[in-house]
């Protein structure tokens, strides 16, 4: 994914070199995906594939020892917010969230005043979206801004949103990524608490940076081969 520096700075996107460690390749064939897990990550055991934001392909949490999970604190206690410092990725069917016609089409020409407004309007519609859900778990949502990225070859839009949950003065620092492809809307999600955010976020920009989808772009999957028959 490349963006302008000066988006780079909006989003909070940092360049951050990590220690080379052992990182563990996941291929999903029947998502027709692949990726990396940050060495600091694990895939979460517990995870629930129907998930409150859609289908779960991946739930990615924190490894115990090495960077704790964030704990919001609000007028009933301590809450265990698991949406907070992991990596998830989910898919919706199109059909089930207000698009209007034209916003899976790539722009062609994303650099234009009316493309970018274009971006900007959408971006708030897929949070629009995205603010309701958070709703339901007592978590409000807010944009603040939006770029055009590509993600394994495609048009995608992240977005930095402020979040905050109820009955807590903390607020906390949103990144999403939205996605369409093949008739899903893909949602990449990381959030963490504002002062820990520039310190957490390099990894889940290494994780986006091996995203891959198995085929290009419109390209149908190649069929696995049969199996030859006995004879």
């Amino acid at each position: 994914m490349r963006f302008a520096p000066a988006l780079l700075a909006a989003l909070g996107i940092v360049a951050v070199c990590l220690p080379a460690q052992a990182q563990e390749k996941v291929t999903r064939l029947d998502h027709g995906f692949s990726y990396v897990i940050p060495s600091e990550y694990k895939t979460d055991p517990k995870s629930d594939p129907d998930g409150l934001f859609g289908d779960t392909l991946v739930d990615l949490i924190i490894k115990e020892g090495s960077l704790d999970r964030t704990i919001a604190q609000n007028s009933s206690g301590y809450v265990n917010m698991s949406i907070l410092s992991s990596i998830t990725v989910t898919t919706i069917s199109v059909e089930k969230i207000i698009i209007i016609p034209g916003d899976d089409k790539p722009d062609p020409n994303p650099t234009s005043v009316e493309s970018k407004n274009r971006i900007t309007e959408r971006a708030k519609r897929f949070v629009s979206g995205m603010a309701s859900l958070f709703k339901l778990a007592h978590i409000s949502l807010d944009y603040q801004n939006s770029a055009p990225i590509k993600v394994s070859g495609q048009d995608a839009i992240a977005v930095r949103c402020n979040s905050f949950v109820e009955g807590s003065d903390t607020e906390y620092t949103v990144r999403f990524i939205f996605l369409i492809r093949n008739s899903k809307l893909y949602t990449f999600l990381f959030a963490s608490k504002n002062d820990e955010f520039e310190e957490k976020v390099g990894a889940f920009d290494k994780f986006m940076k091996s995203f891959k989808f198995l085929t290009p772009p419109g390209a149908k999957p190649t069929p696995a081969p049969k199996k030859p028959k006995k004879k």
